[in-house]
């Protein structure tokens, strides 16, 4: 074929083929780009629409922790049980974004990005209640395993 196009014809025919694989290559990112974007719109409606329902359950959940610990407070213990309600807010708060951000990202899948936090919260609930239920005191269990830093209220 080269023999056939000689010169001028030949020099038009290879800028032709350059142009036709650039304006290929810059649709076919064009296009991608576009995939992306579309999925992260996708991603963003699937997480606002899941977002509705979880915020609601994890009220609830909140609920489930916090009326315990008033349940149990004693003598005006007020401080400790404010203390555990707020960590354990913060804690589900950044659990909350950190799923959030990696749903968006399709890391996981928008579903399961907002409801874990509500998940993991949930047996930290469960345990409250029941523990509550079973009228146990907060500086019986909690300050022997978890806050054993902190002195009891005997030694001073």
């Amino acid at each position: 074929m080269k023999e056939r196009l000689k010169g001028h014809y030949l020099f038009r025919a290879v800028n032709n083929a350059i142009h036709s694989a650039q304006a290929n290559r810059e649709y076919m990112e064009q296009i991608q780009s576009e995939y992306v974007w579309r999925n992260q719109v996708i991603a963003r409606h699937y997480l606002e629409f899941h977002k509705k329902f979880s915020v609601a359950i994890a009220c609830i959940l909140l609920f489930f922790i916090g009326a315990p610990l008033g349940a149990i407070i004693q003598k005006g213990g007020f401080g400790l049980p404010f203390v555990i309600s707020v960590l354990l807010f913060l804690f589900h708060y950044v659990l909350t974004i950190i799923f959030e951000k990696m749903g968006r990202e399709w890391l996981i899948s928008p579903f399961w990005a907002i409801w874990l936090p509500n998940a993991i919260l949930l047996p930290i609930a469960v345990w409250m209640t029941v523990w509550a239920a079973n009228d146990a005191s907060i500086n019986s269990r909690l300050r022997k395993r978890l806050l054993f830093w902190l002195p009891s209220r005997s030694a001073t």
